[in-house]
């Protein structure tokens, strides 16, 4: 059972996305598990960028240098949530598939 400071934050999530009208919950478990990734992808990426620097050898993530706004680090900043949604759908997800290979 989840109790304390995480069942919290959890309720307080669900609080959100219930009352913007997702009464959906499989939808909004959906929507919780790709931000929990984009979060730990950014995490990974940091330590991976962080040790070729240290190492002194080139890195290139998934994430284009160009484009800081894919990151967690900078899209959970953003404050409107039609845009996280936008870049999400329209440009993130894309840029994983093509980064996968799947076009």
């Amino acid at each position: 059972m989840i109790t304390g400071e995480l069942k919290n934050k959890i309720d307080q999530l669900w609080e959100i996305l219930w009352t913007e009208g997702n009464a959906n919950p499989l939808t909004n478990i959906e929507q919780l598990t790709y931000l929990l990734f984009m979060k730990d992808l950014d995490s990974v990426e940091l330590g991976r960028e962080s040790d070729a620097e240290f190492l002194g050898i080139p890195y290139e993530g998934v994430f284009p240098k160009d484009k800081p706004e894919y990151r967690w680090s900078t899209f959970k900043n953003i404050g409107d949530a039609q845009e996280v949604y936008r870049l999400m759908t329209q440009e993130i997800f894309r840029l994983l598939k093509i980064s996968r290979g799947y076009r």
